[in-house]
Formats: C-alpha cells, structure tokens, sequence
C-alpha cells in the first residue's frame, strides 16, 4: 500500500531525494488497482441483477464510476501529473528508457518461471515435451515480422524430475535474450514482450492452448518488463471498462476508440481473441442502446404498404 503522504505534491522534490517519476508511476499502479476492484464489485452486481431485468441505477452509477476510473488510470499510465505544479513524466505506457544512457550494444533478457496449469496436444506429466510445445510456439511468434531487427533467442526448459501431478502443476522457465545496437533497444524490449505475453495470455499459434500462472518475472533492462505489463495489463483493464461502458446503453463508444486510436497504438497491445472481445462488448452497446429507445416506425399505421 502506498503510503498516504506519497500523494503529497510536495513530497515529490528530487532535492529531498525522492523521486517524483518513481512516485507518478506507483500511483498509477493504484489506481490501476483501485480499477480493478471497482470492476468486480461491479461485475458481481450485474451477473447478478442480469437474470432479473435491466440494470439497477445504482449499477449505472458503478458502470459510469468505473469510466471515470479508466480516464484516471490512463492519465497517470502516459505521465500525466495529477498535481499542477508536478511535472509531466514518461509513464509506463511509455518507454523510459533513454537511448543515448546505454552502451552500444546492450543485451536485453527475460526470464519468467511459470507453472502449466493445463495444456493441450500434451501431457502436463511430461515437462519436457511441455517446454518443448511451448520453445516451439514461441519461436514461430518471435520470427513474425523479424526482418531488420535483432535476433530473438527463445528458450523454454523444465527441471528435471518436475512431471504435473494431482495438485501439483510442473514448473517451466521461460528466458528470451537478445543482444542488439543501441537504437534497437526500445523495439526489441516491446518485441520481448509481445512473445512473452503470447505465453501469458494463451494466445499460441497452431491450435496449442496452454493456461499458465507467473511467479517470477526479472529482465534487463527493466523497460521490458513495463512492456509486458502494458501487453497483459493494459487490454485486460480496457475490456472490462468497455464491458462496463456496453451496459449503459448510451451508445458510447469511447474505450474501442481509444483502442483504434492510431496516436495511442493501444490496439498492437491486443491479441486476436481480445480484439474479438471489444468487437462483442461494442456490437452489445449498439444493441442496448436500441433496445433502452422506443423505435420510431419508417410509415404511420396508415401509410403502411400492403
């Protein structure tokens, strides 16, 4: 939890040695946080008024908080200062890193160990093969569009002796490592983490499905893991607000065009089946509008065509 005095613009004074970036970024953590717990109190009233009619109003209320709360979130994620005499920053959305800061050739790397907790085309009893599947699947996304960029070395290893038993997934490393020139860094970093979040999101290619729990994440530089963050936080977050936004019935459509947003570039942070998603959440807003307004009939009753 952080602490309350960290809200306090005057903490953020690098001469009192904190530093106000640093700060700017945790709180957008908790108000990404706070988002999420608004959603599910939220989720849990509408699955269970849903049976039942229309939403209450004081679910509307909810749904319209939790949009007020994604403006928020998304304001502190860019850098923007909640506070008039703090300045702006480069939040998490946004890459941190300065190029010019590193050597001329910096080697990037990710290394994640996850646990399989189900899996097609393989046993969860034999890790091996389960690595295998999973190096495979990977490597096919890392040489997606990989011309003119660096390589991509993707490596998936199980300890020995960790076959899945009742009750006890097997344990998988993942680790992704590229060395490459300076000015490649940024790209190489969102690159990393587009492969990784494939994993995390079950978004594998030729059919493979595989559900997977993160307990260790560490990378260098430490941009590659804000990247990862972006790919797995920041869609999930966006379809629950559309979700809620869908509900209301108003014909918004305000979270599928931030995601179409070519200056945001929200929409390469989505899989396919995500995209599908925000596609369903808005063709659900356009028929609740319809059905919260009385259609007005084309003829009168007496100019009707037989």
């Amino acid at each position: 939890v952080m602490p309350p005095e960290w809200m306090d613009p005057e903490c953020w004074d690098t001469r009192r040695g904190v530093q106000w970036a640093d700060c700017l970024e945790l709180t957008a953590w908790v108000e990404m946080l706070r988002f999420d717990a608004m959603y599910q109190h939220w989720s849990s009233q509408h699955f269970a008024q849903a049976q039942h009619g229309p939403p209450t109003e004081e679910e509307r209320q909810l749904a319209k908080a939790i949009l007020d709360q994604t403006s928020v979130m998304m304001r502190l994620g860019a850098g923007l200062s909640p506070f008039d005499d703090v300045p702006e920053c480069k939040g998490w959305m946004s890459g941190l890193l300065a190029s010019e800061e590193l050597p001329s050739h910096h080697e990037c790397t990710l290394d994640m160990v996850v646990t399989v907790t189900s899996a097609s085309q393989v046993s969860l009893a034999n890790s091996t093969e389960l690595a295998m599947s999973l190096q495979h699947a990977l490597q096919s996304i890392a040489q997606q569009n990989a011309e003119e960029q660096a390589p991509l070395d993707v490596q998936v290893t199980a300890p020995a002796g960790n076959g899945g038993t009742a009750g006890t997934p097997p344990l998988v490393h993942i680790n992704l490592a590229s060395k490459c020139p300076r000015e490649y860094v940024l790209g190489t970093c969102a690159r990393m983490a587009r492969v990784a979040s494939c994993a995390i999101k079950n978004d594998l290619p030729n059919g493979l499905q595989m559900s997977i729990q993160v307990h260790i994440v560490n990378s260098s530089p430490a941009e590659v893991s804000r990247q990862l963050c972006r790919y797995v936080c920041l869609p999930q977050s966006l379809l629950q607000a559309a979700h809620a936004e869908a509900t209301l019935g108003e014909g918004e459509a305000l979270i599928i065009e931030q995601v179409a947003d070519v200056n945001m570039a929200l929409d390469r942070l989505f899989c396919s089946s995500q995209l599908q998603q925000l596609i369903h959440f808005d063709r659900m807003a356009c028929i609740a509008q319809l059905e919260s307004h009385e259609v007005t009939p084309v003829f009168e009753p007496d100019e009707a065509v037989e």
